[in-house]
Parts: structure tokens; sequence; C-alpha cells
């Protein structure tokens, strides 16, 4: 299936306009249609399917890595941090910062 990019666009950016931190993940994998069934599972606790071990981040294994960081935090350290993490370069193929 091909992959829509307007309608990706569409929905960041509503997404980007209606900021809910606690919620961004979920339309962000929406948005990449991401299945249902994967976005509850990760939702309701993550079950197997959540890589990340700290509470309120989301690890799918080789697909992505997503937190939240504080406002003012330097991103580039934090995005260091992680990728420090032995765990995380073996599973992750892209890192979202919010």
């Amino acid at each position: 299936m091909a992959v829509n990019q307007a309608k990706i666009f569409e929905q960041l950016e509503q997404l980007t306009h209606e900021l809910n931190r606690d919620e961004f993940i979920y339309g962000f994998m929406a948005a990449f249609d991401f299945p249902k069934a994967t976005i509850t599972q990760v939702r309701q606790g993550g079950g197997s399917r959540n890589m990340a071990k700290e509470t309120g981040h989301v690890g799918l294994k080789n697909k992505l890595y997503y937190q939240t960081s504080l406002d003012g935090e330097d991103l580039d350290s934090v995005f260091e941090l992680r990728l420090a993490d032995p765990a995380i370069p073996s599973c992750v193929r892209n890192m979202v910062l919010q």
C-alpha cells in the first residue's frame, strides 16, 4: 500500500496544533498507520509490545522510541543519553522526542 504523505502531514499538523503530550504518541502512531491493536496495547501499558522501561516512554522493536522532554531541556543531551542505553540502538530505527 502506498504512503499517503498528505494524509500524514495533515494528521501531524492537527496533532501539533492541539498538542496533548499524553496523547501525542498515539496520534503519531495512527498517522503512520500502526495497527490499532498495537496502539491499544501500548496505551494500556504496553505488555510485551512496549520495550521502553521508563514510564511514559514507548519503545517498539525495530520501529520507534518515544519520550517526552521537559521544557527547556537540551534535546541533544537527551538524545545522546538515550542512544547510550545499550537496549535502544538495537531495537529502534526512528526516535521521536517531544
